[in-house]
């Protein structure tokens, strides 16, 4: 072999070797930038995660909107009586317009019928059936016209719920 040819041959070789290299260092840079985009992501995908699981546990904190209970009020009345008009005046202007979950059942005294009513509702709660305007509101009576008394149990049994007060006479139901 002419040394020419070896030189030739090897330099052939050379430029195999470096062409081979050259296509594996290309191949390791596009390997190590997708490696590292492939990092990129998780990392994103991690700081995602990490995010959400924070909003959700923000979101599972905030108290959640009180239940508004309906609230039935019996209210014995009668058309004479000027508290009971204030009363019923009050009811229509502010208490159906700020509390519409409220209902008032409405009896009339002058009424037989009722003015019995009246008194076994009044037996059933312990109290006597003598003064007009009275209210069974849950387990409570009001006698007479208390505004503040009157608004404070309405709230009361709108946030926790209050029995029907028709329920302690079973025989009116």
């Amino acid at each position: 072999m002419s040394p020419e040819y070896i030189t030739l041959s090897c330099s052939r070789e050379y430029k195999k070797r470096k062409n081979k290299n050259a296509k594996f260092i290309k191949k390791s840079k596009l390997f190590k930038a997708e490696e590292q985009n492939l990092t990129k992501m998780k990392k994103e995908a991690l700081i995602i995660g990490v995010i959400l699981i924070f909003l959700i546990s923000i979101v599972s904190c905030v108290p959640a909107t009180p239940q508004v209970n309906e609230v039935v009020i019996h209210e014995f009345y009668n058309n004479g009586c000027p508290h009971c008009q204030d009363l019923n005046k009050w009811i229509e202007e502010e208490v159906n317009v700020k509390y519409p979950s409220v209902t008032f059942v409405k009896y009339e005294t002058s009424d037989r019928a009722n003015s019995d009513k009246f008194r076994e509702m009044a037996g059933a709660f312990g109290a006597e059936a003598r003064v007009v305007p009275t209210l069974f509101i849950g387990e409570k009576v009001i006698v007479g016209f208390d505004k503040e008394g009157l608004e404070a149990e309405i709230k009361g049994c709108l946030l926790k719920k209050c029995i029907d007060a028709i329920t302690k006479v079973p025989e009116l139901k």
